[in-house]
């Protein structure tokens, strides 16, 4: 589910926008927050590790929208490479989730396996 909202926000964003980055970008800060946040619920609500590492990309990626409000001559070409960066992070996460259910490893540091 949470892939099919990144999806959604991004195919969203560049079919409704031509994206300077010379401002904060509000058609990409809204689905931003809310996959944040739809991130942490999954996250305090499962004893995956994934949901956890997504919802720290995804929230940083949020932070890098608020930095362009508090810093508005923020560059241009640095607030686009930061808002696609952090995505990278999540799409890891979900990745690195998708594999833990295939071996049924919970947590890839320690080692445990979640019960069958």
């Amino acid at each position: 589910m949470a892939i099919l909202v990144l999806a959604a926000s991004q195919l969203l964003f560049s079919l409704l926008t031509d994206a300077k980055y010379e401002s904060t970008e509000m058609l990409a800060l809204v689905p931003d927050m809310a996959l944040a946040i739809y991130l942490m619920v999954i996250a305090l609500t499962t004893d995956r590790f994934w949901p956890l590492w997504a919802a720290a990309f995804q929230s940083v990626a949020v932070l890098t929208h608020l930095a362009v409000l508090a810093m508005p001559h923020m560059m241009p070409t640095a607030y686009a490479v930061a808002q696609g960066l952090w995505l990278y992070g999540v799409l890891i996460a979900l990745v690195l989730g998708i594999r833990s259910v295939k071996t049924g490893v919970t947590n890839p540091v320690d080692g445990r396996v979640s019960p069958s």
